[in-house]
């Protein structure tokens, strides 16, 4: 067929194969548009799933063993384990294998400084390219002619530079590597790198492979003047989470892409409360649900567009990145039925970390669905959780609650706590769990009150002290509004 006709590769055999049978075969081509020189030693890999035979992205596993030539003067990190590198004249030769059967496989390619840390866990290496993207470049020629523009920046030429800090990627990659590994569990990549790419603003993981945007590498503030965002850190520790949530643990189809996507956006989460505090971590909860509830063109909010099971079948022609509704919202599913499972009384995450370890070990190698993980979470909550699943996965509604509340005293000397709670805008089925956080002069209390429905629930619970002040929805438990 023309080669512009499409985009599939087709063989057919001369007789039907046989099941059982193995069959072995040698596949020659080539082709231009893999890698792009953007200027400075950086080179653009493009085609990163379809340089190579493949069966389905991230769906079928392989094991590979590949084996690159380069010039001698660049670079070539792969996904996988360096077995074997040699030099021949001008060229540098370097043999890759996969130790488990990977999803995908690839490579970065370009002049890179490199630096690396390891301990009895993990070996990390950065790879930072200390020349300047072309950008980068315009700008630094710029400023070295204009005074006006260094002083509206408030920048000087010399802080254009990705190097800086390759030593704190390094460092910050080995410390949220060592804690998934205690939240989630050990995987088998004990070697991983994280390699500067061409491109601005996006980042992806492939095995042991970790691509991040050339303006990740630039120091905060540097990144802060200029304008760009400034949760890179987040977009780093979205991808490390990635070599679980994707590469170990898959996802079967469309469908079941927000376990990927979204566990992995919680992992970040996760992190940012371990690194950064209870206060950061609520406010980036805090923000998701802002993300959530945004209203997108059509006038509706960002949620109603349809429920996360629809994946990639979320994008409209008005809104092309209504998909990354499956981040935000699946991120928030994990988030509840994780509050659901804390122990506030003794601060314990064991209840979810070891519902969590369960889901890796029972999908190890393998592609999860959405059923699969439910059947995990009824495992753990003891229950059946279809209602959960009905309103949060496969459905689009978000609940409001308006509370008031008296506090009476006894004639034991305690104190009557009543709570008035409404929950509008969804239908009479829906139901859910509403924590209210009861401060007092010397500790706290955690009261939950089961709410369905549209009625307003009056829930009384006799307390020991008087309460100071009550909070609803502590640490953005539910994804909900309050007034």
């Amino acid at each position: 067929e023309d080669e512009e006709e499409d985009a599939d590769f087709w063989i057919l055999f001369p007789e039907p194969l046989t099941n059982g049978e193995t069959y072995l075969l040698t596949i020659k081509y080539t082709g231009k548009d893999v890698i792009e020189d953007v200027g400075g030693g950086n080179y653009h890999v493009g085609r990163r799933t379809s340089w190579y035979p493949n069966f389905g992205l991230f769906r079928d596993r392989s094991f590979y063993k590949v084996i690159y030539s380069v010039p001698k003067k660049l670079t070539l990190i792969s996904t996988g384990t360096l077995t074997k590198k040699w030099e021949d004249s001008d060229v540098s030769y370097s043999e890759w294998e996969s130790e488990i059967p990977f999803t995908v496989f690839g490579f970065n390619y370009g002049r890179f400084e490199k630096v690396t840390e390891k301990d009895t866990l993990i070996e990390v290496t950065c790879y930072t390219n200390p020349g300047l993207h072309y950008r980068l470049q315009e700008l630094r020629f710029s400023l070295e002619k204009s005074s006006e523009l260094r002083e509206e920046l408030m920048m000087f030429p010399s802080e254009l530079t990705t190097t800086k800090m390759t030593q704190n990627a390094v460092t910050q990659g080995m410390n949220v590597y060592n804690f998934f590994t205690h939240y989630f569990g050990e995987i088998p990549f004990k070697k991983i790198s994280i390699t500067q790419q061409p491109a601005g603003g996006y980042a992806q993981s492939w095995p042991t492979l970790i691509y991040l945007p050339y303006t990740a590498f630039l120091t905060p503030s540097v990144r802060d003047r200029l304008g760009f965002h400034s949760d890179f850190e987040i977009l780093s520790y979205h991808e490390i989470a990635h070599q679980w949530w994707g590469h170990i643990v898959g996802f079967e189809t469309y469908h079941d892409r927000w376990l990927d996507e979204g566990l992995a956006e919680y992992s970040a989460a996760l992190y940012l409360q371990h690194s950064e505090g209870d206060k950061i971590f609520i406010k980036y909860m805090d923000i998701l649900r802002k993300r959530i509830l945004k209203k997108v063109k059509g006038g509706i909010r960002w949620t109603e567009v349809g429920p996360i099971w629809m994946g990639m079948r979320l994008r409209t022609i008005d809104n092309p990145e209504n998909d990354y509704l499956i981040y935000s919202k699946g991120a928030y599913v994990f988030h509840m039925l994780r509050m659901m499972l804390y122990d506030f009384q003794n601060q314990s995450d064991e209840k979810f970390i070891t519902m969590v370890k369960d889901y890796l070990n029972t999908h190890f190698n393998r592609n999860a669905t959405t059923k699969s993980f439910q059947s995990i979470v009824e495992k753990h909550f003891g229950q059946e959780m279809d209602w959960f699943f009905d309103q949060w996965v496969y459905g689009t509604e978000v609940p409001t609650y308006k509370f008031t509340h008296t506090v009476q005293s006894t004639e034991d000397g305690k104190y009557l706590l009543t709570l008035e709670v409404t929950q509008e805008g969804v239908s009479p089925s829906f139901k859910m769990p509403l924590p209210f956080l009861v401060n007092f002069e010397n500790g706290y209390n955690i009261i939950t009150v089961p709410m369905e429905g549209r009625d307003t629930v009056k829930h009384e619970v006799k307390v020991p002290l008087k309460p100071k002040s009550i909070l609803p929805n502590p640490w953005n438990a539910v994804l909900a509004e309050i007034k």
